[in-house]
């Protein structure tokens, strides 16, 4: 299940200590959460950073296993305290230099810039935020008894919420905005592309147009363009930030760009049928070029509105967010085709199956299990389509983690 760690980090440090560490650093108020916000927020981005290597994730779990958060207990009193503060900043020191070894002085400048301080300021709050950001990811891996596999998928999953801490232009220098965001990221390319090949067929018809008045060689390319980029947002980029699949709303896209265009072209009449025709082709190249880049990422349906997720409560956004999860990773698998995503793929899955333990499903009132019981037994049925869809080369991989998943719900199901 997708957890914001920034989120929890922010909730663990109560107002008297962030109160301190502005003390600490000659900020108050606001400016010291944003200030912590860009420093914390650029920590875990290099983290995630350094999970696209294996080595990467077993420094990062070595080290989080020797925290478990206990600090968060007495924060007040610690920062309270000169010589613990003292012997916290040094702690950071290492996280720093593990996090960003020979960058850390360019990412303490970078933060420094981004916010409008100082270096030396930047560097006392990156080395007081550096054990806090370890302690709140060495609590949850114990709490969750994540490996680190599990670890690993923790802090991949966590560029949809750094792009709300860290400035775009410093997660740029720094290495690491192309994991920020990457639903977003991949929509827009689809955009973009397609915009591309509007844009070619734009022209075509504006060409094929000179012959049917000047009326009709202005409005037929806007007319096109105005119906493509309104059926992409409705029915292509916006399914896709939600995590749906929008192969069928590429579809329908064009379905309705071609009626707006019909009408033009009937009025025309037959002297633009020339420009029809290259209109045709251009629609039909734009419809091929975005198949190519999103047609393996199609997923099997799992349709959770046939199920009653009011009787679930709060279990039921919690148990969505699972499932999404983990049909994001078979996402990610299938495009990346490497073992480092079916690595991450398989911590998704044991995470999501721990998670269904704390959800306490057996002991739910009837309606609640009932609707939770019918929405895993239905995804059980669509893991075995998404196995399929997996390069056999990972399939080995992400087995073990399908087997112990589909054993849990059966186990909570009957």
């Amino acid at each position: 299940m997708s957890i914001d760690l920034m989120g929890l980090l922010k909730d663990a440090i109560s107002r008297q200590a962030m109160s301190k560490i502005g003390g600490m650093i000659g900020l108050d108020g606001p400016a010291t959460d944003k200030a912590f916000d860009g420093a914390a927020g650029t920590i875990l981005g290099g983290m995630m950073k350094k999970t696209k290597t294996q080595q990467g994730i077993d420094q990062i779990f070595g080290v989080a296993n020797q925290h478990d958060g206990g600090m968060f207990d007495n924060l007040g009193d610690l920062l309270g305290n000169s010589d613990a503060a003292v012997n916290l900043q040094k702690q950071g020191g290492g996280v720093l230099d593990l996090v960003f070894g020979e960058d850390r002085s360019k990412a303490e400048t970078g933060v420094a810039s981004s916010l409008g301080l100082s270096s030396g300021i930047v560097g006392k709050l990156m080395s007081l935020a550096g054990p806090m950001v370890m302690g709140i990811i060495g609590r949850y891996i114990k709490t969750k008894a994540l490996n680190a596999v599990g670890l690993g998928s923790l802090l991949a999953d966590q560029g949809s919420y750094l792009g709300n801490y860290v400035p775009s232009g410093l997660a740029d220098n720094l290495g690491f905005s192309s994991f920020l965001g990457n639903a977003a990221n991949t929509a827009n390319s689809a955009v973009n592309s397609a915009a591309d090949s509007v844009h070619r067929a734009g022209s075509t018809a504006g060409q094929a147009a000179k012959s049917g008045g000047g009326l009709m060689k202005m409005l037929l390319p806007l007319v096109l363009l105005g119906a493509i980029i309104w059926g992409l947002w409705q029915f292509v980029l916006s399914p896709m930030l939600n995590g749906e699949n929008p192969v069928a709303g590429v579809t329908q896209t064009i379905g309705d760009a071609g009626a707006a265009v019909g009408d033009g072209i009937s009025a025309a009449g037959d002297t633009i049928k020339g420009g029809a025709d290259s209109i045709g082709d251009g629609i039909s190249g734009a419809v091929g070029g975005i198949g190519g880049a999103i047609g393996g990422l199609e997923m099997p349906d799992l349709n959770v509105g046939n199920f009653n997720l009011d009787a679930l409560g709060e279990a039921g956004p919690k148990l969505t967010s699972g499932i999404n999860d983990v049909r994001s990773g078979f996402q990610n698998v299938i495009t990346e085709n490497t073992e480092e995503a079916a690595n991450g793929l398989a911590g998704t899955i044991n995470g999501f199956k721990d998670s269904l333990g704390d959800l306490n499903i057996g002991e739910m009132a009837a309606p609640a299990k009932t609707a939770a019981s019918g929405m895993l037994n239905q995804f059980s049925t669509t893991i075995d389509a998404l196995m399929e869809k997996l390069p056999e080369a990972l399939q080995g991989i992400v087995r073990p983690a399908v087997d112990g998943l589909i054993e849990q719900i059966n186990a909570i199901t009957g």
